[in-house]
């Protein structure tokens, strides 16, 4: 088990014991749950990448355990992000590039993780509630759709560690919105030629049961 692994199995095990005992001291009622669906707008920060965010799909489920004003919030959520490369990629990379590719047809990869936030969440507003927490993200399946490397897996780590801060809006009593932002703080980069951080603005809509 690698140390991002690791890392992120302590945090789920301590959180667990924080929201079992933070559980038993709530009603019922304040322990909620629901899916939710959105958008995911991405970008892989490094000299060899289009710097442009581009626009996926996420959806998942949460599970949340809330007081008056406090709350802790876990979520299973399937996200994908698109990559498209820079003029230099192919200079930089140029032992993963196939044979025939050149700066003028730029690869695009898709992307697609599970993703697991554990969220802090403070009421600031009658409806709304600040989240800030830590989120692994484990790379479910790498796409390379012009062929561009020949092994694709070689480039991506296969987990990261991201920072995460957002709104949450309870619109009436079962819907729900909000958007975070997403900062990679661990390399995306399996080889050692630059640092890849990942980026992501998120837009949800959601249900509680």
């Amino acid at each position: 088990m690698n140390r991002i692994a690791f890392s992120t199995a302590v945090i789920v095990f301590l959180f667990s014991g924080s929201a079992t005992s933070f559980a038993q001291d709530l009603p019922i009622a304040n322990r909620i749950l629901g899916p939710k669906v959105g958008m995911n707008l991405s970008k892989l920060d490094g000299q060899s990448w289009d710097g442009g965010y581009k626009t996926n799909l996420l959806g998942g489920v949460w599970l949340a355990v809330h007081g008056s004003r406090f709350g802790i919030q876990v979520e299973g959520l399937y996200t994908q992000t698109s990559y498209i490369t820079g003029p230099g990629f192919d200079t930089i990379y140029n032992q993963y590039v196939v044979a025939g590719k050149d700066s003028l047809q730029n690869g695009q990869f898709r992307l697609s993780y599970f993703n697991i936030p554990i969220m802090a969440q403070v009421k600031i507003l009658n409806r709304v509630w600040l989240q800030v927490g830590p989120q692994y993200s484990g790379v479910v399946s790498v796409h390379d759709k012009d062929e561009f490397v020949n092994d694709a897996t070689k480039l991506f780590e296969n987990g990261s560690i991201s920072a995460v801060g957002g709104l949450w809006i309870e619109m009436t009593r079962h819907l729900n919105a909000g958007a975070r932002y997403v900062m990679g703080l661990s390399n995306f980069n399996k080889t050692d030629l630059e640092s890849w951080k990942q980026r992501d603005v998120q837009i949800h809509i959601g249900y509680k049961f």
